[in-house]
């Protein structure tokens, strides 16, 4: 693993990341057997990487913040104990990435993550990957009423998508969003109400509404 980073007056960023791995093929006893035996675990190994990277810049009154993550991990799944080893595997893959803007008091900003997850099984023929998505933008204004009183709303749009070979096609799903939130504070005390509703959008025309 390492990271480093970097900045001056106005442009800041870091970078960092971590590779692993693991052979995982430990001897133990099984007691399942008659007589026991010592085995070996197999299929038991596993690697992972995570690479992470943020740059900001910083105007007279705004900032731009872009951050970006990228996963992999593979791994065997060794089975139970006396059972042996299928051959079974997964494969995890996450992409994600942030944006953010902000000028005054209002923020707009985007994330997006896109995730893929393979199971693979030989003996019985298994090869799927599930795939999902999830976009979401974000618009927000924070505003002081008075001294003691802060008020914060927005709303936000988003689409999710997923597929695997146990569903029929692609599924999708949209939403929309909206919130206030306001702080109160009254000496000791502060309180802090908020009004949240919104709509989600299906791909068989059903709407809900929280």
């Amino acid at each position: 693993s390492g990271s480093g980073s970097f900045g001056s007056r106005r442009l800041h960023g870091m970078v960092t990341g971590e590779l692993h791995s693991r052979d995982g093929d430990f001897p133990y006893l099984d007691r399942a057997s008659l007589p026991v035996v010592r085995r070996v675990r197999e299929n038991a190994d596993g690697a992972a990487s995570n690479l992470m990277a943020r740059v900001a810049v910083t105007g007279d009154r705004s900032v731009l913040d872009v951050t970006g993550w990228i996963s992999d991990t593979k791994r065997g799944l060794p089975g139970l104990s006396g059972s042996g080893s299928v051959g079974e595997r997964q494969e995890d893959q996450i992409r994600r990435i942030w944006v953010r803007y902000g000028r005054g008091g209002s923020t707009l900003s985007f994330s997006s993550q896109w995730s893929n997850l393979r199971y693979l099984n030989p003996g019985f023929e298994i090869d799927d990957e599930g795939k999902t998505s999830s976009n979401t933008l974000r618009f927000a204004r924070r505003q002081s009423l008075a001294a003691a009183i802060d008020v914060e709303g927005g709303i936000d749009v988003a689409l999710d998508t997923g597929e695997h070979p146990s569903l029929e096609g692609e599924i999708r799903q949209r939403s929309i969003r909206s919130f206030v939130v306001g702080t109160i504070s009254l000496g000791r005390l502060t309180i802090l109400p908020s009004i949240r509703g919104g709509y989600i959008f299906r791909d068989d025309r059903t709407t809900s509404r929280f």
